[in-house]
């Protein structure tokens, strides 16, 4: 039976797909009217994925055999509604074929923590009281979020709200390892697995790298709160989670993303990339890189 995967159509959903394609495992993907609109679509489909209409935010109207899977990748768009969504989509998952959950979380699920730590705990809970097998994965933030600050860096400065707090970032390539790993081998039921790079990093810390590996001066311009909302409204996110990003990097001030786990190295038997390595593939000229 195939694995079903869900948030497909966001980069780390579609990275999972490729990843279990290339490995050979089936899968089965649902999207919804809209979604299947999108290029994202068509290119899942190039892989020989399986395109099932549905809206996941409707599961009662999901087709009975839709979960007819072995085990499911759970990812759901952050929203306010996303643990709503989630646990809707597990009763649906209970009453069909009872498949192994496999949920992409974060390190700062808690009950008391920060608007988008308590979303992913509300998440955790309910797939723990699913009486499904699960797993969680609490990766750090990705590296590839940087790409978003691509005109900032090539422009020579690199603007982030962390202060002198040092933050652990992780390779989106290193999650999907470990997402593919999971999902495709036993031994994982009842596990969360904090997932890191190999360094947490100021800001400081990270201009200097892009200054070496580019050959030229990139210099961190830390954010101060007013600043902080400004770039956040250009990004187009909706309020609610311009609001959460808010909280999560006043908790990187505090300290909160200053932690290394051997997790990814333990799982695939690969150590994770480093910095370096992200700067020098993703921003690099071909043949660049110090």
């Amino acid at each position: 039976m195939p694995i079903l995967v869900t948030g497909a159509t966001s980069l780390i959903g579609f990275c999972v797909c490729h990843a279990l394609r290339d490995s050979g495992a089936p899968v089965r993907v649902p999207l919804s009217a809209a979604e299947q609109r999108q290029a994202a679509a068509e290119a899942l489909r190039v892989l020989g994925c399986e395109v099932v209409e549905a809206d996941l935010r409707e599961p009662a109207s999901l087709p009975r055999h839709f979960f007819k899977v072995e085990r499911v990748f759970l990812h759901v768009p952050l929203s306010a509604e996303a643990a709503r969504v989630e646990r809707q989509l597990l009763d649906v998952a209970r009453d069909t074929s009872k498949p192994e959950v496999v949920k992409l979380s974060s390190p700062g699920a808690a009950p008391n923590g920060s608007a988008l730590g308590q979303v992913h705990y509300e998440g955790e809970t309910a797939l723990r009281e699913s009486g499904l097998r699960w797993t969680v994965l609490q990766p750090a933030s990705l590296m590839q979020n940087f790409l978003l600050l691509r005109s900032a860096i090539d422009a020579g400065e690199m603007p982030l709200p962390l202060d002198e707090a040092a933050v652990n970032f992780i390779d989106l390539r290193d999650v999907v390892r470990v997402a593919v790993k999971v999902l495709t081998n036993r031994g994982h039921h009842e596990r969360i697995y904090p997932l890191t790079g190999r360094e947490a990093l100021t800001g400081h810390e990270i201009a200097r790298i892009f200054s070496s590996v580019l050959d030229r001066p990139v210099v961190y311009r830390n954010l101060d709160e007013e600043q902080t909302a400004a770039a956040l409204q250009g990004t187009g996110f909706d309020p609610w989670l311009r609001e959460s990003l808010k909280e999560l990097y006043a908790r990187y001030r505090d300290g909160w993303g200053d932690r290394t786990t051997d997790t990814v190295s333990r799982i695939t038997n690969r150590d994770p990339h480093r910095f370096a390595d992200f700067v020098r593939e993703y921003f690099a000229p071909q043949g660049q890189g110090g």
